[in-house]
């Protein structure tokens, strides 16, 4: 073998050999942490916070209704429910009060896409809390649209970019302004996805607001590590709820629920994880896409092989 073949053979494996070790060291890491999140004792969220309340918003059913009955039931918290004012939360407000009959529920009814500084969101959440001593923010609330980009009116692509991120920006800023006076230590825990790793297309506002969202609480958990904040950005992966509802039966959906979590376990290992981690990964798809997903998929020859199976599928025809 001559000395350039030589000289390239050498620098393929030793390229070989430290790609492997890479994988390998991410690996071990994220079964280390997933041991650790799950089969290592809870966070005590009234001592470790030093509060008696929590609020979540999206409360009312999905992965929030099943965080709210948790922190009620498990954690002994008073619970503050942010969502959309409807027969659900009115239901589930007075289901939780009844069964709970030694905590507090208060039920904030708003639309989280509405922004109207006189009569939106904020404008209520601030005056209705202002009195309860939150030390627990778990910004949860989003929806889902599965339509062709120009198939969805503007001002429904701007309320779901409101919902999905604004809303989550505007409430975490007047917590941590309101935490980062205070001395004790205090949780920001935010609701991404793992559809963050990887296009989706006819679906594109909810990936692209979950990507936002994946860099936001990312981002500011080392600002709160500083500042005695504990932010988590949590990325669960499929979710069987009502987010998908009103969506078209789609096989890709079908194939994604038979390998996603019921919102019982992703709300578990959300509090499996705080004041543990700062970023959680949840569930097989989550974990192997952010290991593998941006080593082996590279988006220029996999935008191609994902525009050429959609145009392939009847299915999908009728969404563009």
């Amino acid at each position: 073998m001559s000395l350039l073949g030589s000289l390239f053979s050498s620098l393929w494996y030793g390229f070989m050999w430290l790609t492997g070790v890479i994988i390998g060291v991410m690996i071990l890491f994220k079964v280390l942490f997933i041991i650790y999140c799950k089969y290592f004792p809870n966070a005590d969220l009234k001592k470790r916070y030093q509060t008696e309340w929590a609020m979540v918003t999206g409360g009312s059913s999905g992965i929030g209704a099943s965080l709210v009955e948790k922190l009620l039931r498990d954690q002994k918290m008073n619970v503050v429910i942010v969502a959309l004012e409807d027969k659900l939360l009115t239901d589930f407000t007075k289901k939780m009060q009844e069964t709970y009959k030694d905590r507090k529920v208060v039920a904030i009814g708003v639309d989280l896409s509405n922004d109207n500084p006189e009569t939106g969101y904020m404008k209520s959440i601030i005056e209705k809390t202002k009195d309860i001593d939150i030390g627990c923010v778990f910004c949860n609330a989003g929806f889902f649209r599965l339509a062709g980009f120009d198939k969805v009116n503007i001002e429904d692509h701007m309320k779901q970019i409101e919902c999905n991120t604004l809303s989550y920006v505007k409430i975490t800023h007047h917590f941590f302004c309101k935490f980062k006076q205070q001395k004790h230590k205090k949780l920001i825990s935010m609701t991404c996805s793992s559809v963050s790793y990887f296009p989706a297309p006819f679906s594109v506002m909810y990936g692209a607001t979950k990507s936002f969202l994946n860099s936001f609480a990312s981002s500011l958990a080392i600002e709160g590590i500083a500042n005695n904040i504990d932010i988590l950005a949590y990325n669960p992966q499929y979710t069987r709820s009502n987010l998908y509802a009103n969506s078209p039966k789609l096989s890709v959906l079908d194939f994604m629920a038979l390998i996603g979590s019921d919102c019982d376990d992703v709300a578990q290992e959300m509090l499996n994880s705080v004041g543990k981690v700062n970023y959680r990964d949840q569930g097989l798809y989550s974990i192997f896409m952010k290991i593998f997903g941006g080593i082996v998929f590279d988006m220029n020859w996999l935008f191609p092989l994902m525009a050429m199976g959609v145009s392939m599928a009847p299915e999908f025809k009728k969404l563009n």
